[in-house]
């Protein structure tokens, strides 16, 4: 090993495992939020458990790639 190295810090997957989670429910509520703007608007009310079923969705998909990344971080990033 050379006398200069420095082991990489990957910031954005540090960003990940410590604020995942919190950042993915907020998402999930801002898409929410905007889904029941949009039948509030429109007065197209089948939109909301299309907007229920895609904000379940979007948090499960997000809190399984938070998962993913915290597993990576906590196995293969050197400390």
């Amino acid at each position: 090993m050379l006398p200069d190295y420095v082991p990489p810090t990957y910031p954005v997957l540090q960003f990940i495992a410590r604020k995942g989670m919190t950042t993915s429910v907020c998402l999930a509520l801002v898409l929410g939020a905007c889904g029941l703007g949009l039948a509030s608007l429109t007065q197209i009310w089948l939109i909301i458990p299309i907007v229920i079923a895609a904000v379940v969705f979007l948090l499960g998909l997000l809190a399984s790639y938070v998962e993913l990344v915290r597993v990576i971080v906590d196995t293969m990033v050197p400390r």
